[in-house]
């Protein structure tokens, strides 16, 4: 009898598996439709500014972000929260997508802004013009490190007297990505992560900021800033000549080598 209560545990965990992977195979099959069109996720956003969300957690069709929002200080100064998208399958109309405000991430927010944050690992990586732990007394915008959830750290690249923002990691070729007005406009520099240590270590490394270089492929004359890494693409958005008209998005591949065309 033992080993029969056996069998039947095994099996039914093996049945659990089996259900929760044939599930999520299924709403990723080529059955989901959604509806053409721009929806707003009313249930996220909010009467104030709201935007740079990154996915932090994933699981089947739903999705974990934080954001920006002035939510909070009604109006006045960025703070980051926590949000979620979800997307119904049985659905084919606008209507397939559900969104709710999270809370605040206190632990990661000031009285000054917060903007632009991304999940790297075990960390997340954010830039603020909060003028307390920081060398740069002006009140630019430095790029920030959370990690351990309290323990909050400055970013090797950051530069005195400029401003530094929007990080993003390439994980595949071990690249980060940011931007800087550091030499006059807002451009996109890269630093390539040849170390040893941990990836925390490596982000406090103050040779960050004289490793990196602009990456002048994808810079222009104007501004151009927040990168974004998604599988073999970049994206970033560029005010340049030729534009429809103030920032338009865009993107570009990148090769088996970290490089772009």
């Amino acid at each position: 009898m033992e080993g029969v209560a056996k069998l039947k545990i095994k099996n039914f965990i093996l049945l659990f598996i089996f259900i929760t992977n044939v599930s999520c195979y299924i709403i990723f099959q080529d059955s989901f439709k959604m509806k053409p069109g721009t929806v707003n996720l009313s249930d996220l956003n909010c009467e104030y500014d709201d935007y740079n969300a990154a996915v932090v957690t994933y699981q089947c069709n739903n999705y974990g972000i934080m954001y920006s929002t002035k939510y909070k200080s009604k109006g006045k100064d960025f703070d980051i929260f926590s949000g979620n998208i979800r997307f119904w399958i049985y659905k084919s109309d606008s209507s397939n997508i559900s969104s709710k405000r999270g809370s605040e991430i206190s632990y990661i927010n000031s009285d000054s802004n917060e903007l632009g944050p991304i999940s790297i690992g075990y960390c997340d990586l954010f830039a603020s013009d909060r003028k307390e732990n920081t060398t740069d007394s002006t009140g630019d915008l430095n790029i920030y490190i959370n990690h351990y959830r309290d323990e909050i750290s400055l970013f090797g690249g950051n530069t005195p007297d400029y401003d530094e923002a929007y990080p993003c990691y390439d994980t595949k070729n071990k690249i980060l990505y940011y931007c800087s007005n550091r030499d006059g406009n807002f451009n996109i520099y890269r630093c390539k992560n040849d170390s040893t240590s941990d990836l925390i270590t490596w982000l406090q490394n103050p040779e960050i900021a004289t490793k990196s270089t602009p990456v002048n492929i994808l810079n222009s004359p104007k501004d151009d800033k927040c990168p974004y890494i998604f599988g073999d693409y970049i994206y970033f958005v560029s005010d340049r000549d030729g534009s429809l008209g103030g920032f338009d998005i865009y993107y570009s591949k990148i090769d088996e080598k970290g490089e772009f065309s």
